[in-house]
């Protein structure tokens, strides 16, 4: 028979199975996974006791005659119309009508072959239903790291390293986000033969989440109590306290002064010297005035508890005009680096016009030994055409680390490399020439001393 089944591609859609369940299967969490509860071994156990207890029911059941004749179960006249409603009289009664044993139904045996059948069609439902539930418990491998405690541990390695508030509040965000999602699973899916309950793994995993959040919490809440804590130990009405943390923002506002007023010298200075701006203007000075913000609270606290000296007022002062100095300084840097960069671009531009017109003269030289074919060769003539072709050798390697030096500057200035072909192709066309005329001086030299003695001078 054929049997439908639950198999099914991709993620699990709702109202794909619209028979009506007849077996629940619970999903729980063992030992770091998600499971089916019962398991497949198990399930299949239990629905084979299921047919001998069904079988087991029938055991000893009364038959008719028993209810027509109570109290004359152990002895009956045996008439013609009992005889034709007992199917098997010699089996129950003896010739002088006595019941051989009590009078009840004979049973069904589980090794009959019918039995037998449904057997085997049950399991053949079991296995064709038992693979959806299987699939559809890896919807919940994405919190394989929280079943398996490496999320905790993970958050402990956090809690350890990491002092940034914002951090802290970008994981709280992963784990209400990750405990939403886990509150809002399905609780009951069903799949034609068994119905999913899924509530149980659903509530575990969303406690799980709950507590390292209520952990990564808690572990906030204490640092700000211990940093209220050292600031409750200041010595009210104290005199000559130090002002260190506005030291400390003054001194990267000086770094940051100090460096922008550089003039570059080089591209890879001036593209360095746009970058730190860049950063300067988006991340540091975002942190500066975090930081002032902080000392602001500070200095307001301390003078609610200590008398603050001129020079210290003074510092602190300082440190909230450097805001507004520091955006004089980004705009006047910005307006002075943009130029040089425009200057260094127009000036590499000028560079690479030069570069290809000096490498049409070389294209010139190269070529003109196509046109090189003496009647009579000379030992001088090849001397100088290897010595114009080692030039043109050396000539056209500095060309090529001149190139790298160009497109070098070019991918510092975010432009387009620069690619010349014809560098390539001067390279490429001069070498057969250089191979061709040094061979032949080579061989013209080696030839006299061949003919006419090892002392020749060549």
């Amino acid at each position: 028979m054929d049997w439908k089944g639950n198999d099914f591609e991709g993620d699990y859609e709702d109202l794909i199975f619209l028979e009506k369940p007849s077996l629940v299967l619970r999903l729980t969490v063992d030992v770091g996974q998600v499971v089916l509860e019962p398991s497949a071994p198990r399930l299949r156990e239990i629905l084979g006791n299921c047919v001998n207890h069904i079988l087991k029911s029938g055991i000893d059941l009364p038959r008719v005659e028993e209810e027509l004749f109570p109290g004359e179960s152990n002895r009956i006249e045996c008439v013609g119309s009992c005889r034709s409603m007992i199917a098997d009289p010699n089996a129950f009664i003896s010739i002088s009508g006595e019941f051989k044993r009590p009078m009840r139904l004979r049973h069904v045996s589980n090794k009959e072959e019918e039995i037998q059948n449904i057997q085997r069609d049950i399991f053949a439902i079991l296995e064709k239903n038992i693979v959806g539930p299987q699939k559809y418990v890896s919807v919940y491998d994405e919190y394989k790291d929280i079943l398996d405690g490496s999320a905790n541990k993970e958050l402990d390695a956090f809690l350890k390293e990491s002092r940034d508030l914002q951090a802290f509040k970008e994981r709280a965000n992963q784990y209400a986000s990750r405990h939403l999602e886990a509150v809002t699973h399905r609780e009951r899916v069903p799949m034609q033969f068994f119905l999913l309950d899924c509530k149980e793994a659903n509530e575990e995993i969303a406690t799980s989440i709950q507590v390292m959040e209520k952990k990564l919490v808690s572990f906030q809440i204490g640092v700000n109590t211990q940093i209220n804590s050292k600031v409750s130990l200041l010595p009210r009405r104290s005199s000559g306290h130090s002002a260190s943390p506005a030291n400390r923002i003054s001194d990267q506002f000086e770094e940051m002064w100090g460096r922008l007023k550089k003039e570059p010298q080089t591209t890879s200075e001036l593209v360095g010297m746009l970058q730190f701006l860049y950063r300067c203007t988006d991340l540091t000075v975002k942190d500066l005035q975090a930081k002032i913000s902080e000392a602001a609270a500070r200095i307001l606290f301390l003078m609610e508890y200590t008398t603050l000296s001129e020079e210290d007022l003074e510092r602190n002062a300082q440190v909230f005009r450097w805001k507004e100095k520091a955006e004089q300084l980004f705009e006047s840097a910005y307006v002075s680096l943009m130029t040089k960069k425009d200057e260094t671009e127009a000036g590499l531009k000028n560079r690479v016009i030069a570069f290809e017109e000096k490498l049409f003269g070389y294209q010139a030289e190269v070529e003109s030994f196509r046109r090189k074919d003496p009647p009579v060769l000379n030992v001088d003539e090849m001397k100088s055409n290897c010595r114009v072709l080692d030039r043109l050798g050396e000539l056209l390697a500095s060309s090529r680390a001149e190139l790298d030096s160009i497109n070098g500057e070019e991918e510092l200035l975010g432009l387009e490399p620069t690619p010349s072909p014809l560098l390539h192709r001067l390279i490429a066309l001069r070498e057969p020439y250089d191979k061709l005329w040094h061979t032949a001086l080579e061989f013209t030299h080696k030839h006299e001393r061949w003919f006419h003695g090892i002392n020749v001078i060549a």
